[in-house]
């Protein structure tokens, strides 16, 4: 059973270590201390997923108002056990109580989004335009 809920402090490690196993650590932005920050101003904007009391996936939110989730990584061990429909639900539910009728979900291009695209396209999602992101350190 997979069970979906707010980011805690006590997640951390476990979720550091789910983002570096997807090759989604940015060491500059997922610092424990963002992640506090975040999830003490808005908590809804990480989500993670348990199952049987172990940290299995995570999504997270660019902001309240953009209704795109722009994360999820999953644990290798856990692709095909339905953590990732969970947690896109419930970032779903969570824009919804915000009023949104419309969410995005922002994926990469590489070997996993093959799986993450067949999941989204089971949930209804329907595909957009393709985005390259750039960033810079300021």
């Amino acid at each position: 059973m997979v069970s979906v809920r707010p980011y805690q402090s006590s997640d951390y490690n476990q979720l550091r270590s789910i983002l570096e196993e997807n090759a989604q650590l940015d060491p500059d932005l997922d610092s424990e201390e963002n992640f506090r920050r975040k999830s003490r101003d808005k908590p809804h904007t990480i989500l993670v997923a348990e199952s049987e009391g172990k940290l299995v996936g995570c999504a997270f939110a660019l902001s309240d108002d953009l209704r795109v989730v722009c994360r999820i990584a999953v644990h290798r061990d856990y692709w095909d056990n339905g953590v990732l429909p969970c947690l896109v639900r419930r970032a779903e539910e969570e824009y919804r109580k915000q009023g949104a009728k419309k969410v995005s979900v922002l994926v990469r291009e590489d070997l996993e989004t093959s799986s993450l695209l067949a999941i989204l396209l089971t949930e209804q999602y329907a595909l957009g335009n393709r985005h390259q992101s750039m960033s810079k350190k300021i």
